[in-house]
């Protein structure tokens, strides 16, 4: 269970947020802005699901997991296939917008998790689900959630002047140990839409990133233990960050259909191929509350497709009779808690 804190004064909003888990392979990816969608930054695993970010408008959002709520689809709800906190940064401003989203969508993480939203100006909310609907509940100057909110929530009432420092002493404080420890700590200046990144386990340095400059870059992503040499080095991409730069296209049925099916890797990996209004789509089988996942096709071949939610590539191969028979898996998404990526080869049943 990760912490989240956020605080305004005379104008100036400063987000903190501890990264708790058992997986020590993190990532930051910077996405520029394209077709509408906002400029954003995301920071989680290697598998590529943003866990937390910011988007160039000043709005920030982060989860905590560990909590446990009987949650079910509403029907009278749309359904996203990705995630829908990506969707939320891309395309809002501010929390009146975050919040007309989720009384729309369906958001199958709120079966054991909540999520914080701040905008710029201060307004924050810590959205769930509590006794079989929607839940928000509206921060005033300050607001706190997840496995430190009685240390964080007593200390913020005693800030009399609020500064980065202050927030650096605040998040070492509630750093986590043993099982899930602190992987990464972050503090948002929303209003000069900074981010601070740190490793309280290893040592006191801080990497500080100005989302407007880092965006000139186009997008790119960094391994967050590697940050110190990564930072003087090339830009790099994962198929996350080249999935954020593709169009998403429109294909008839009959040329999607040639691409349908359950693909196996063994009987713990299933992915279900399916189609629907021009779109391919890929579901994990045998997964409780499984979200569904978009693909984006690669440009100038049929057989590549992208997942924008993940670090993930899906190439089609044929086989001798010219059907596609087999999925080369790619990315972050095939690495588990290991940090290497792996090329998976899934079969088709039959």
């Amino acid at each position: 269970m990760c912490t989240i804190f956020k605080a305004t004064q005379s104008g100036v909003t400063l987000v903190g947020n501890n990264e708790d888990y058992s997986d020590s392979n993190t990532k930051v990816w910077f996405l520029a802005p394209q077709d509408g969608k906002y400029g954003r930054v995301y920071f989680g695993y290697f598998n590529g699901w943003a866990q937390g970010g910011m988007n160039d408008q000043g709005l920030f959002f982060d989860w905590v997991s560990g909590y446990e709520e009987e949650w079910n689809s509403s029907p009278d709800k749309c359904n996203f296939a990705g995630n829908l906190s990506e969707k939320i940064i891309e395309e809002s401003s501010s929390l009146a917008q975050v919040i007309e989203i989720y009384e729309r969508y369906n958001e199958p993480s709120f079966f054991n998790a909540k999520v914080m939203y701040v905008d710029q100006t201060g307004a924050s909310a810590v959205i769930g689900f509590e006794n079989g609907q929607l839940h928000i509940d509206y921060g005033k100057s300050h607001q706190t959630l997840g496995y430190a909110y009685h240390t964080a929530n007593s200390a913020l009432c005693e800030i009399s002047s609020q500064s980065i420092a202050a927030f650096e002493n605040l998040l070492q404080s509630c750093l986590q140990t043993g099982e899930n420890p602190t992987q990464y700590s972050n503090i948002y200046d929303l209003l000069k839409r900074e981010v601070r990144v740190y490793d309280f386990h290893e040592s006191i340095q801080c990497f500080t990133f100005n989302l407007m400059e880092e965006l000139k870059g186009g997008s790119h992503c960094y391994n967050l233990h590697q940050l110190a040499n990564q930072l003087e080095e090339p830009l790099i991409q994962d198929y996350k960050t080249i999935a954020s730069e593709l169009a998403p296209l429109t294909f008839t049925e009959e040329f999607l259909n040639i691409f349908e099916g359950t693909y196996e890797l063994n009987e713990k990996l299933q992915f279900t191929i399916k189609s629907d209004k021009g779109s391919l789509y890929a579901a994990v089988n045998n997964r409780p509350n499984a979200v569904l996942i978009r693909l984006i096709q690669g440009i100038g071949n049929e057989s590549e497709w992208y997942a924008p939610s993940h670090d993930a590539r899906f190439t089609f191969v044929k086989s001798h009779l010219g059907q596609y028979e087999q999925i080369i898996l790619q990315g972050g998404i095939t690495s588990g808690n290991t940090g290497v990526s792996q090329d998976l080869l899934l079969h088709k049943l039959r």
